[in-house]
C-alpha cells in the first residue's frame, strides 16, 4: 500500500523550502543561471521529489532508497548553500581590504605612483 508523503513533516518541511529556493535565486546574477542557481533548484527539488517517489513504492527496502537519495540531496542542498556564504563573505572581505587599502593609499603624498 502506497504511504502518504504529506503525512510527513519531513516532506512538509522540503516541500516548503523549494518556492524559498526559486524566490532566493532570482535575485542571483545571470552568470549564474547555469551554475548555481541550477544546482541549487535540482537539489531542492530533489528532496520532496524523491520522499514522494519513496512514498509511491510499494516494497519498503525501495521506500527507503528513495528516502535515502533524498537525505543526499538534502545534504548536497546544504552543502551549494554553504559555497553561496562563503562566496559573500570572501567577497565582502575583499571589497573591506580593498578599500582599506585604496584609503591607506589616498592619505599617503604620491600614492598615486604606487598603482602605476
Amino acid at each position: 500500500m502506497p504511504r502518504d508523503p504529506r503525512k510527513l513533516r519531513v516532506f512538509a518541511l522540503a516541500d516548503g523550502l523549494v518556492p524559498e529556493i526559486y524566490g532566493a535565486t532570482k535575485s542571483f546574477p545571470t552568470e549564474e543561471r547555469f551554475g548555481l542557481v541550477s544546482q541549487l533548484r535540482r537539489a531542492a527539488v530533489s528532496v520532496p521529489a524523491n520522499i514522494v517517489e519513496g512514498c509511491g513504492r510499494r516494497k519498503t527496502n525501495d521506500y527507503l532508497h528513495f528516502l535515502n537519495i533524498a537525505t543526499g540531496s538534502a545534504y548536497e542542498l546544504g552543502y551549494l548553500l554553504g559555497v553561496i556564504r562563503k562566496t559573500r563573505d570572501d567577497a565582502r572581505e575583499g571589497r573591506r581590504r580593498s578599500a582599506g587599502h585604496v584609503r591607506s593609499h589616498c592619505r599617503e603624498p604620491h600614492s598615486v605612483d604606487r598603482f602605476a
